[in-house]
C-alpha cells in the first residue's frame, strides 16, 4: 500500500476474451501508484507494477463463493448481468480490502488520469461516495457503506437483483443513487470526467451537460488525461479531466499490443487508439482525429439509437420489459 492518508483500492472483475483497449486501461492504472487495483479474472493479465494485484478465477467461481457468503441463491450466468453484483464488493471482497479506507470499482472502457489529483484529501474526508456512475465510483470501507443496500431507496429487490436474468444497474441511477438521495448520504458527484455520448459513432462528445467545443480531442500523456479544445479558433486549450470513458464504443489499438507497451502518450478516437501523432496539435488535426458533425447528423444519429432502442425493447424478454418499464415509471415520476 502506499504512504497516502486515504488508501484506496478498486475491483476490476472481467470474464471472457480481453478487448485490445484493455491495455490502454491497464497503463493508466499503472501510472496511479498510490491507488491499488485488484483484479478477478479467467483471463491472463501480466503486470509487473506494485499496484496491480491479479486473481485468476472464473464466474461460476465467483458466483458460487458470493452465493455462501450472502447465504442466499444467485443465479447469474453472464459477465454483463454480473455488474449487479458491484454494489456489494464491500462484502463480497471484504478480505481484500482490509487496510483500504476506500474500496471502488470501475469499468474498462476508459482510461484514467492522475486520480490523486481530483481524490483529494479534503474530498475523502469529507464524503463517503464519489461519483455517480459504474464506471468509477468509490465507498468509504465501514460497515454503514458496505451495507448500504439495506438502506430504503432502490426500486429493486434482491430477488430481482440476484435471481433475474435481467441486468439492473443497481449501482446507478434507480439503485444506490436513490439510496444515496433519501438518506442523506454525503456523496461528491461532480462531472469532472468524459463519459462520451454513445450514439455518435465517429464524433467524441462528452454527455452530463458538459460543455463541447467543435474543435476537441482526448489525450492521454504520462498518466494524465486531458480534453484538447480551442473554442476561438486560435488559442488551443487543455483541461485535466480525471477519466475518459468511450462507453459502447471500441477503440481499437494502432498497433500490437506489445508496441503499445512502450508508449507513454496516445490519443482516444472514436475507432482507434492513436500512438501516433504531431505532439503540436492544430485544429486541422483535431478536426481529423475527431470529425465536427452537423445539427442534421446529431439529430439522424440520435433517431437511430431510439430506433434501436425500441427495437431491443420489442425483441427483449418478459424480464428486461419490466426492468425497463418500471425505470421510465420512476423517471416520470421523480420529473
Amino acid at each position: 500500500m502506499s504512504k497516502e492518508r486515504y488508501q484506496i483500492g478498486i475491483i476490476v472483475v472481467w470474464f471472457g476474451k480481453l478487448p485490445s483497449y484493455f491495455y490502454a486501461w491497464l497503463k493508466s492504472a499503472e501510472y496511479n501508484k498510490t491507488i491499488d487495483f485488484i483484479i478477478f479474472s479467467d483471463q491472463e493479465v501480466v503486470s509487473d507494477s506494485n499496484n496491480i494485484f491479479i486473481y485468476r478465477t472464473t464466474l461460476q467461481n465467483e458466483v458460487n463463493k458470493f452465493s455462501k457468503k450472502l447465504g442466499r441463491p444467485i443465479y447469474i450466468n453472464n459477465s454483463y448481468k454480473f455488474c449487479d453484483c458491484r454494489l456489494f464488493f464491500g462484502i463480497l471482497y471484504e478480505d481484500y480490502l482490509k487496510g483500504y479506507d476506500f474500496w471502488g470499482y470501475c469499468d474498462i472502457d476508459l482510461v484514467f488520469g492522475n486520480l490523486r489529483d481530483f481524490l483529494t484529501d479534503e474530498i475523502l474526508e469529507k464524503y463517503e461516495r464519489i461519483y455517480p456512475y459504474g464506471h468509477l465510483c468509490l465507498y468509504r470501507n465501514n460497515k454503514k457503506m458496505n451495507y448500504i443496500y439495506k438502506l430504503p431507496g432502490s426500486i429493486y429487490s434482491l430477488k430481482e437483483i440476484f435471481e433475474n436474468p435481467a441486468k439492473t444497474t443497481v449501482e446507478e441511477a434507480f439503485g444506490v443513487n436513490r439510496i444515496c438521495t433519501m438518506n442523506d448520504i454525503k456523496w461528491y458527484k461532480e462531472v469532472d470526467f468524459a463519459d462520451f455520448i454513445s450514439f455518435l459513432p465517429k464524433r467524441l462528445d462528452m454527455a452530463h451537460s458538459r460543455i463541447n467545443n467543435v474543435h476537441q480531442i482526448f489525450i492521454w500523456d504520462k498518466g494524465d488525461a486531458f480534453r484538447v479544445f480551442c473554442s476561438d479558433k486560435k488559442n488551443i486549450k487543455k483541461e485535466k479531466l480525471v477519466y475518459l470513458h468511450w462507453q459502447k464504443k471500441t477503440p481499437k489499438l494502432d498497433i500490437t499490443i506489445k508496441e503499445f507497451q512502450n508508449k507513454q502518450k496516445f490519443i482516444i478516437g472514436a475507432e482507434q487508439i492513436i500512438t501516433s501523432f504531431n505532439d503540436k496539435i492544430t485544429i486541422s488535426e483535431m478536426d481529423r482525429i475527431n470529425p465536427p458533425v452537423s445539427k442534421r447528423d446529431i439529430k439522424k444519429a440520435l433517431m437511430r439509437k431510439i430506433f434501436i432502442t425500441l427495437k431491443k425493447f420489442f425483441l427483449a424478454d418478459i424480464y428486461v420489459k419490466k426492468i425497463w418499464v418500471r425505470q421510465i415509471l420512476f423517471r416520470l415520476l421523480l420529473k
